[in-house]
Formats: structure tokens, C-alpha cells, sequence
């Protein structure tokens, strides 16, 4: 892609005002439009062009960012450093930035008769394990995930950076209410499972069962855990066994250890006890 001079350079443009307002909530909502930045995430997000509506690339983008920009088949257009500053979230900009629009879906289409393994985060505020948890969820071949109506928005931008391009992959609905939730769950064959630290069930336990049932995973947030009406609505809660002294896991590594152990079984990977020779 070759340009002699940026299209865009002046910081207080309208242009640059409109997708400033896609750093808040609100702005997001209003206009169904969110930020993907960096080469990783925009490279994720072009695998379904028709969610990839705008694409702004500085003039000192890296050999990568100027390729993507040129597979593109949104409009691109050519800023400054500066103006890329002002558009992005991050202090650092990373030579690309793309406008896309919401990747989330109706429940039953993201619960549905065939799923083995569901995410549903409950209650969760922290952008940065929201993220991290899509992530883990793609990663172990989740089949979808929900993110409940008091949680926060997949679409903001330290969420969105945190999934490393998952987002774009992974089936996400948002909003549900618990007992929709639950109700869709169970019409499609799945246990419910909220993770806690009380639980009356061993994780490694409830994976080793035979035959095997898909589950939907319920996540709490830090703090408060799983909400008291999504442990209402569960068929059992699951506690992870701690064989150190720590007190608690972080959500996200709960998550991945949940969800790991499940695949893992799913897939017939666990191994009996190791013989010496």
C-alpha cells in the first residue's frame, strides 16, 4: 500500500472526536461501533470482513500493519502519528487501528443443542479478566460464552485487547438474564456448574465422571464470586482443590484450570499414574 501524504492530520478533527467517543460505554452502545488496535487484534478482526468498517494507519506503520491495511476491503485511511495518538486508548499506538462493529450474538444462537462446553461470566467488572478469560475459553475450545447482564462490555478497549484477537473467534452473547440462562442450558442437555470456594464438588471429580455431560461453566466476579441467583439456579458448585497454602485463585486462572481439565478429559487426554521404568 503506498501513500505520499497522510489524509488525516490534524488531531481536533471530527473525525478523530467520533472515534474518541468509542472509548466510553456509551458511545459504544449509541452507535453498536468498537475500537480494535494493533496489528494482532485487526489481523483477528479481518477474518470476517463485514464486522471491520474503517481502518486508520499511521504513516510509520510496520511493513505487517501496511499488509493488513492493503487486504482490507473497508476503507483505509492514512494519519499521523499524532492523530493515531488521539484516536487510540493506548499510550503507545501500534501503527493501526480498525472500527468495527459488534461481534455479539443472540443467546440461542450461542447456547444451542450440540455445545459441550459453555462460559457464562457472572457479575464480572474487571475488563482485564473478562478479556483474559474469552481468551482461555477460545484457547480450550469452548463452544460459546455469555456474559451476563451486570457484567462488563466485551467491547471495551482493555477487554478487547486482553482476548489477543479471541473476541472475533469466539461465539459471545451479552445481557442474558440468569434464569434465560439457565432455562437454555438445560433444554440443551447441559449441566450447570458455578465455581466457588465452598463447592460441594471436587473439579477433578466432576471431569472424570463417565458418561460425560457438556457443562456450562459459571464464573464469578473477584470480589463477590458467583451471584447468589446463579448458585440458585445450578445443579452443583464445583471447588477447585488447593494443595498449597494460598487462600484464593485469581478468576482467570480458576477459569483455565476449570476449563483445561474439562477439555482435557473431553478430549481423552488425562493419564493414569506414571510408572517407573
Amino acid at each position: 500500500m503506498s501513500h505520499s501524504s497522510p489524509e488525516l492530520t490534524s488531531p481536533r478533527s471530527p473525525r478523530v472526536a467520533a472515534v474518541k467517543r468509542l472509548h466510553s460505554s456509551r458511545g459504544r452502545r449509541d452507535s453498536h461501533l468498537f475500537l480494535a488496535e494493533g496489528p494482532q487484534s485487526v489481523r483477528e478482526a479481518l477474518h470476517h470482513p463485514d464486522v471491520v468498517k474503517e481502518i486508520y494507519l499511521s504513516v510509520t506503520a510496520t511493513e505487517t500493519c501496511r499488509d493488513l491495511a492493503s487486504a482490507a476491503s473497508a476503507l483505509v485511511t492514512l494519519v499521523t502519528d499524532d492523530v493515531l495518538t488521539a484516536m487510540g486508548e493506548t499510550q503507545v499506538p501500534q501503527g493501526i487501528l480498525a472500527i468495527c462493529s459488534f461481534i455479539t450474538q443472540p443467546l440461542d444462537q450461542v447456547i444451542h443443542a450440540g455445545s459441550s462446553m459453555i462460559v457464562i461470566i457472572d457479575g464480572a467488572g474487571d475488563p482485564g479478566n473478562v478479556g483474559t478469560i474469552i481468551r482461555t475459553a477460545h484457547a480450550a475450545g469452548a463452544d460459546g460464552l455469555v456474559i451476563t447482564r451486570d457484567s462488563v462490555d466485551p467491547h471495551n478497549g482493555k477487554c478487547v485487547r486482553a482476548t489477543a484477537g479471541s473476541l472475533f473467534h469466539l461465539p459471545i452473547a451479552t445481557g442474558a438474564e440468569p434464569e434465560q440462562i439457565a432455562s437454555l442450558a438445560r433444554a440443551v442437555g447441559l449441566l450447570i456448574a458455578v465455581t466457588a470456594a465452598d463447592g460441594d464438588t471436587d473439579l477433578y471429580e466432576l471431569v472424570s465422571r463417565n458418561p460425560r455431560q457438556g457443562i456450562a461453566w459459571i464464573l464469578g466476579s473477584e470480589a463477590h464470586g458467583v451471584s447468589e441467583e446463579m448458585r440458585a439456579l445450578a445443579d452443583l458448585s464445583v471447588t477447585i482443590p488447593m494443595f498449597g497454602a494460598a487462600e484464593s485463585l485469581n478468576v482467570g486462572s480458576a477459569a483455565a484450570i476449570c476449563l483445561y481439565s474439562d477439555a482435557a478429559a473431553r478430549h481423552g487426554l488425562t493419564r493414569g499414574p506414571i510408572q517407573a521404568s
